[in-house]
């Protein structure tokens, strides 16, 4: 009977410990759910900042060119006048 009793005890303690379980699961795939929406939301952020990026780049070298070639016009223009 003692046994018995002890066996019972041992799985009444087995089935909290899983119910326990189960709620902490629940818990970490809200947490995970939540860290794959801000992820996507980050990721979608430095794909939009990169775009930016890379179109700054371009637009500089644009200027810079252009630049470069009034440079080069002011620098004919000055010696044909001589």
């Amino acid at each position: 009977m003692e046994r018995l009793e002890e066996l019972e005890r041992k799985v009444r303690q087995m089935i909290q410990r899983n119910q326990e379980l189960k709620q902490e699961i629940g818990t970490l795939k809200q947490t995970n759910e939540s860290l794959m929406q801000s992820n996507s939301q980050l990721e979608a952020l430095v794909m939009k900042e990169t775009h930016k990026l890379e179109s700054l780049a371009q637009e500089k070298v644009a200027i810079k060119t252009t630049i470069d070639e009034l440079l080069e016009s002011i620098a004919s223009l000055e010696a044909d006048g001589q």
